[in-house]
């Protein structure tokens, strides 16, 4: 089942398709604690012994951060997808986020940032869990 998709270089799905001799083939890759910003630029201009006066100077870009979790007992490769996402920071991609079939937002995101946390490494440096927090910023 699709959660949702960054444009066509990201898509949260979560899975589970029955494999040979019982085994069930699982994947789960989506995120928590999605926040979005949403503000506007306001301008306050001092007058002499009366209060501020404000003034709308238009909408700021939106911002969404969220984290996302990369096990490879969901059937997912944390070293892979660290690596995808790092590609699309220093590519600059952008796309539409979408969730469920619902775009967030008028116009397409670009990831600004991703802080990555290796969290479980087994024999041989096979990183079999980590995390990730993503930054994206409104593209105009």
């Amino acid at each position: 089942m699709i959660v949702g998709k960054f444009g066509k270089y990201l898509t949260f799905e979560i899975y589970r398709k029955p494999g040979l001799e019982g085994e069930e083939k699982v994947k789960y890759l989506t995120f928590q604690n999605l926040q979005r910003n949403v503000s506007s630029r306001v301008t306050e201009h001092a007058r002499i012994l009366k209060k501020h006066k404000t003034q709308f100077g238009g909408p700021n870009l939106s911002e969404i951060t969220f984290t996302m979790t990369f096990s490879a007992s969901l059937g997912v490769d944390p070293r892979k997808m660290l690596s995808q996402l790092e590609s699309c920071v220093r590519q600059g991609k952008i796309g539409y986020f979408i969730i469920g079939s619902k775009k967030i937002g008028k116009h397409k995101y670009i990831i600004t940032s991703i802080s990555e946390s290796w969290e479980h490494i087994i024999k041989n440096g096979k990183l079999v869990s980590a995390s990730g927090d993503i930054t994206m910023k409104e593209y105009i």
